[in-house]
């Protein structure tokens, strides 16, 4: 906030006959607005017209604190990041235990295939490599992201589309007999 009313303040004097900055701190400029362009944005805060300066605080990549809820103490985190770089997807603040919801779904439709069935055994393969990946390195999600391959938030997309299919498949039941007999020469080409 502090910037931009500095820079507002800045780029009104450009505007009015140019007028250097020194010269807008000197003149027609409220004593409280000097005292917030100078100050020093990391390590000062406002009290009513008071400015107090503070220690810089020292920077780590999360800052962990405690909160009592209804007697219990829940540990919260900054997130790890802000953006997913990829326009309309938020940012998952608690994915491993979506993932996982996922992954057991995805494993509870495919119970309902037969057990020589292509897509059940490719795809139960796949989720229990995955499984097992998210489990051990469900603390670092940078390293289970490079482990993936893509973004927990991308990976979160894809199991909703594998949940999708396997739901569609199992209720088409395409293992199933045909329910007219095929033809002949179905796979000669040209024909």
């Amino acid at each position: 906030m502090f910037r931009q009313v500095a820079r507002s303040l800045s780029n009104s004097s450009k505007s009015l006959g140019g007028r250097s900055w020194k010269d807008m701190q000197t003149t027609n400029t409220p004593q409280f607005w000097k005292k917030v362009i100078n100050a020093n944005e990391v390590n000062a805060r406002f009290v009513g017209d008071d400015m107090i300066e503070e220690p810089a605080l020292k920077e780590s990549g999360k800052v962990d604190f405690t909160m009592p809820l209804l007697g219990k103490e829940k540990t919260y985190t900054s997130p790890r990041k802000t953006y997913t770089e990829i326009t309309g997807i938020e940012v998952e603040y608690e994915p491993i235990p979506k993932i996982q919801a996922f992954q057991k779904r995805i494993l509870k439709v495919l119970e309902d295939m037969p057990e020589d069935y292509i897509y059940r055994t490719t795809v139960t393969e796949m989720i229990n490599e995955q499984a097992e990946l998210v489990d051990r390195l469900s603390g670092d999600l940078d390293a289970l992201e490079d482990a993936l391959g893509e973004q927990v938030e991308m990976y979160l997309r894809s199991l909703k589309r594998e949940l999708r299919c396997a739901r569609n498949l199992a209720e088409d039941q395409p293992w199933g007999d045909l329910f007219a007999p095929a033809p002949a020469d179905q796979w000669k080409w040209p024909i």
